[in-house]
């Protein structure tokens, strides 16, 4: 049995962005992909039916989910590792206050282990197609994770966000231990008397654990070394942990409480499929409009196979035909050849049929008469430039296989 490669099809995504106050973003996606071999067809493209789109602002939940009293009080949110002791009060007002004993400058982590408490805010999902189960681990429609720490010791401490992400245990597509990587924001000073609140973006984190040395690299994403910065988040619809780090020099005392949440609601998007071929188009116009720094805004679809024989992911390649923006494949980034500032986060995923695993696009193949969810997320970053015009493209190679 060999595999031949018979032909090969290419989607093409130009996006323009303008920033004027706020930003205005033109985005093309031509997806061409069709074809035939032999005597099987091959038709892939987008179901014109399911294509959504939409920006984290306008979600009812807010874009960022937060720690909740109820949340932080109860049993299973405690000490998880580190040198300090740790005792926790339900103050009046909102907040819960943590008392440490013994801080030192190796972090003290409390959290909610797995699994994560429904108080948390994920989703209820269920998991694998054999030996399932289900729990509240999927906070793929966040973006943030945000929370409030006012100091109210007289030591200065440092805090630092931090979830974990994959199961580690059955169903059997999701039992490897490799799957198991750990996030956090980076080290945020908070002085005796400060109150701040802290952000861990989903598009731009510092990771541990893509890289393990005793059960292998990271398989299906980018295998990073130890505190690799401004990567952006994957399997966040398995979130097997969340909660915070403490450092510090012997007592501390914070008061940790949800971020507040006020709607801007002014950005938009629409997305206008063309190139009708049968059941699928091959075409997807996508326009945002009044972005600004910080916004976030999805664009999903299904992908369809509606040929004979199976599609295969062969690259996706990101490039700018203007020559201002480079593309940083391991932080998922796309930055400004001069200052190397980054200026938009760029993350494209699927949903694997039937187990409904949130995979990497790149690398992935979709069966002949199957339908998966492809997400596209683009996440503004604050250095963008007023009444700047950015422009990039991204190609998507698939190829066709075919056994013989």
């Amino acid at each position: 049995m060999s595999k031949t490669r018979t032909v090969g099809i290419i989607a093409l995504l130009v996006i323009a962005l303008s920033v004027v106050g706020f930003a205005y973003a033109e985005w093309t996606d031509y997806v061409q992909i069709h074809g035939t071999a032999n005597t099987n067809t091959f038709i892939v493209g987008i179901d014109p039916g399911s294509i959504e789109t939409g920006d984290l602002e306008t979600n009812p939940l807010g874009p960022f989910f937060t720690l909740s009293d109820d949340e932080m009080m109860l049993s299973e949110f405690t000490k998880e590792w580190g040198p300090a002791t740790v005792t926790k009060t339900n103050v009046a007002g909102p907040g819960v206050r943590f008392d440490f004993t013994g801080l030192t400058s190796s972090g003290t982590g409390v959290g909610d282990n797995f699994p994560v408490n429904a108080l948390a805010g994920g989703a209820l999902k269920t998991y694998g197609s054999t030996q399932q189960f289900s729990t509240y681990g999927d906070f793929s429609t966040y973006r943030e994770y945000r929370v409030k720490f006012k100091n109210v010791g007289s030591t200065d401490v440092t805090v630092n966000l931090k979830m974990n992400t994959g199961w580690t245990i059955p169903p059997p597509e999701y039992a490897a231990m490799w799957r198991d990587t750990y996030w956090q924001n980076g080290w945020t000073l908070v002085k005796a008397g400060e109150t701040k609140v802290v952000t861990l973006y989903f598009c731009s984190a510092e990771v541990y654990n893509a890289k393990d040395p005793v059960n292998g690299d990271e398989q299906e994403y980018q295998a990073l070394p130890d505190g690799t910065k401004d990567v952006a988040m994957w399997r966040t619809d398995e979130v097997s942990d969340i909660g915070f780090q403490v450092c510090g020099s012997g007592d501390g005392s914070i008061v940790v409480s949800a971020a507040s949440y006020i709607p801007k609601n002014v950005g938009s998007c629409t997305a206008t499929p063309s190139e009708g071929d049968g059941y699928v188009y091959h075409r997807l116009a996508i326009v945002v409009s009044g972005a600004y720094p910080s916004y976030h805004q999805w664009v999903k679809f299904n992908l369809k196979n509606a040929g004979s024989v199976p599609a295969h992911i062969n690259d996706v390649i990101i490039s700018d035909p203007y020559d201002e923006l480079e593309w940083d494949p391991i932080t998922s980034t796309l930055k400004d050849k001069t200052t190397h500032d980054p200026i938009i986060n760029l993350v494209i995923w699927k949903y694997n049929n039937p187990d409904n695993r949130q995979v990497p696009l790149k690398s992935n193949q979709i069966d002949q008469g199957v339908c998966e969810w492809v997400w596209i997320w683009l996440h503004f970053k604050q250095p963008i430039l007023e009444g700047h015009t950015y422009h990039f493209k991204i190609h998507i190679d698939a190829v066709q296989w075919n056994a013989s």
